[in-house]
């Protein structure tokens, strides 16, 4: 069962009743040219004073409806009304296997293994269940790209270089990034069970996605994730106009006993450079603060920090100095260590992964009775005005991964209509 989501915003109109809604509803009918009206059954489900979400459940993969606007007509006391609703943005809403399937199919048939389409596109969708979209699907016809033109180099195994009992260079030789960020780490754990600590440097890496996919591997040995990356320069280092940085991730994972795992996920810069491509791409403004343009004037508009040849301007770094301080920091850590070079030289990301094996340090199940009491310390203690809840790091993207396993992953329209050109392209049918 597949659903297709739309949002509205309403056009002068005060609340409106559950008789105005069903008329809404009911109109939808005649947009969904072309199937039969039991095959749908709308719901509103958010939202109403300024706008509204409608979702029908359809028995097609139907992957979007085309229209620009709506005027539904209502009957209500014997007066006719016409009320105006204006689409802000249409959401096909898809199941995760069947996600995974098309993105596993559009890379094996663009020259992948069968181990790498399967991994990356597992990859791929876990960012979307857990809200990272800007690192989920959006980026399949990037990758698609990349490996028709040769600089995703597939069935490239990660390989050791340089090794201590404790340390390895890797040479990614220019494959998926997901595989060689997947490969390090398990290295990693390996050398931690042996003597504690474990750390990979690798380089000739690409693209490797959300980085907490990859410390969360250590989770399952009783052992602390962490994984950093630099890449391609887009970020101004405090006080400068000039993108020298990447966006330089940190993602650190930690085991607890009765409560959910911690996992910090995140980019030293403001926002991700996905994030400001999305806003483009759906043809938003973006807020201030996000990024600054060629001249160092902060900017609202994306395509100021990408243009044809690549980044123009820059996004900012969070928290100032500060944010800048650890973005200089993981650039030496993973770019310096890995010999992939800094972002302003590198031609590819410099990726390091750690390994902690927590019983070298103390017992573990001491460890994680620590770890909850401090848990419960946070989501216990008072809540500042406006705050309900208090979220651990990954909490909310545990929480969405599994309301988006139950209900569907939301695509956006525009992304969803790339990844059907190419499959049309590949001769793939997702009817």
């Amino acid at each position: 069962m597949a659903k297709i989501v739309f949002h509205f915003i309403k056009k002068g109109l005060p609340n409106l009743g559950k008789e105005e809604l069903d008329a809404v509803i009911g109109g939808f009918y005649g947009v969904l040219k072309g199937y039969p009206d039991d095959e749908f059954n709308g719901t509103h489900v958010a939202g109403w004073s300024d706008s509204c979400t409608i979702e029908f459940r359809c028995c097609k993969k139907i992957s979007r409806v085309k229209t620009e606007s709506l005027i539904v007509h209502h009957d209500r006391t014997a007066i006719s009304k016409s009320i105006p609703w204006e689409i802000d943005h249409l959401m096909p809403v898809l199941e995760a296997g069947f996600l995974k399937w098309v993105a596993s199919e559009l890379l094996l048939r663009s020259g992948a293994t069968v181990e790498e389409s399967e991994y990356v596109a597992k990859c791929l969708v876990e960012s979307d269940l857990c809200g990272h979209e800007t690192h989920g699907l959006m980026r399949l016809n990037q990758y698609v790209k990349l490996l028709r033109e040769g600089k995703v180099k597939s069935g490239a195994k990660p390989r050791v270089v340089r090794e201590t009992p404790s340390t390895a260079v890797v040479d990614g030789g220019w494959g998926f990034g997901q595989i060689t960020a997947r490969d390090s780490m398990n290295l990693a754990i390996s050398k931690a069970r042996e003597v504690g600590v474990g750390i990979t440097a690798a380089y000739n890496c690409n693209h490797a996605g959300r980085l907490g996919e990859y410390s969360k591997i250590a989770l399952d040995h009783d052992m602390i994730g962490i994984v950093i990356c630099n890449d391609r320069p887009g970020v101004a280092p405090y006080g400068s106009i000039d993108p020298l940085m990447g966006t330089n991730p940190v993602s650190i994972a930690i085991p607890a006993g009765r409560m959910r795992p911690i996992i910090l996920d995140m980019a030293t810069s403001v926002v991700s450079g996905g994030r400001v491509r999305l806003a483009r791409l759906r043809g938003e403004k973006i807020p201030l603060g996000w990024i600054i343009d060629k001249d160092g004037k902060p900017s609202t508009d994306p395509a100021d920090l990408h243009g044809p040849t690549g980044v123009i301007g820059a996004l900012l770094p969070f928290g100032g100095y500060k944010g800048s301080g650890l973005a200089i920091a993981i650039e030496i850590l993973a770019g310096g260590l890995s010999g992939s070079g800094c972002s302003h030289e590198t031609v590819g990301p410099g990726l390091l992964t750690a390994a902690l094996d927590i019983r070298s340090f103390t017992p573990v199940e001491v460890f994680k009775e620590r770890v909850d009491r401090f848990i419960e310390a946070i989501k216990n203690s008072r809540k500042a005005p406006g705050f309900k809840e208090i979220l651990l790091p990954g909490e909310r993207a545990q929480r969405l991964r599994e309301k988006r396993l139950r209900e569907g992953i939301p695509l956006d329209e525009k992304v969803w209509e790339d990844i059907e050109k190419t499959a049309r392209e590949l001769g793939i049918n997702l009817e």
